[in-house]
């Protein structure tokens, strides 16, 4: 079995890839449904769907095989934090904006803000596991001979990943505000999946998406002030205004790992030359 997933995978990625975003939305929505008569309050509910989502898929992943091929490594944990400096950036000025806002008000309970980081770093581990550590790592290396292969599988796990949020239907009524959600997720997905293909290090990219998510729900799983349920039901055309600003950094990896891929390529290119003439010689 194993032989022939990996066989598919190489003759067909991007479906391999498809498929395997699917399963993944299969698990999520059916801990959605089983889960779904539970109340717990604040994020309570929200982590014990997390939590019987991660259970089934490593499960899912761990019979398939494909649990041991995750990069754990953390060598190029350093260059995760590098390349995603602009999200980190942007996080810790909205979270200090936060503070400031909120500096007159009361915290919830620590029980609810322990239920709320539980959550966060369930989210970020899942999806970063998932679609950086197996979709992105495999497309990258079936796309390993291609030209701009790492680019390819960079811009492709990104849209899968927006795409992907067509989960939250499951407990939104507005099918218009989960689109717009969908094309904001496609991406921020793509960013972080060009942060990945920089530096391949899952480890990191599961810490800028837990904190990338905290200042964004700090005001709700901290403070009480709304909900995540209220803010994706209030996206609209307008909130996409925000995208604009992930543009510079999405144009600039692009070119920092083209050129990576061009001067891989060429030193290939003399590493093989050089072969064939020891070759003649002989």
């Amino acid at each position: 079995m194993k032989k022939t997933r990996k066989a598919f995978m190489q003759e067909h990625p991007v479906m391999y890839a498809a498929m395997t975003t699917f399963s993944f939305l299969l698990i999520l929505y059916l801990t959605a449904f089983v889960t779904k008569g539970v109340e717990i309050p604040g994020y309570g509910g929200l982590l014990l769907r997390e939590e019987s989502a991660l259970i089934l898929t490593m499960l899912f992943l761990k019979g398939t095989g494909m649990l041991s091929e995750i990069r754990w490594e953390q060598d190029n944990f350093m260059d995760t934090l590098k390349a995603g400096a602009f999200v980190l950036l942007l996080d810790i000025l909205l979270l200090q904006y936060e503070r400031i806002l909120m500096i007159e008000e009361d915290c919830l309970p620590w029980t609810q803000i322990f239920l709320f980081l539980g959550f966060i770093f369930l989210v970020g581990f899942l999806e970063e596991t998932v679609f950086r550590g197996i979709i992105e790592e495999n497309l990258i290396r079936s796309f390993k001979s291609c030209a701009l292969g790492r680019l390819k599988a960079a811009y492709c796990t990104g849209i899968l990943f927006g795409l992907a949020h067509i989960i939250n239907r499951s407990w939104s009524s507005s099918m218009e505000a989960v689109l717009y959600q969908m094309l904001q997720n496609v991406v921020i997905g793509i960013y972080l999946s060009l942060i990945y293909a920089r530096a391949r290090n899952v480890v990191g990219m599961i810490f800028l998406h837990a904190f990338y998510d905290f200042t964004s729900l700090m005001m709700s799983g901290i403070y009480g002030i709304g909900s995540l349920q209220e803010g994706v039901q209030s996206m609209d055309a307008a909130s996409l205004w925000v995208l604009l600003i992930y543009l510079g950094p999405i144009i600039y990896l692009t070119i920092r790992i083209h050129l990576d891929e061009k001067r891989t390529a060429l030193r290939k290119r003399r590493e093989d030359a050089f072969d064939q003439r020891l070759l003649m010689i002989k």
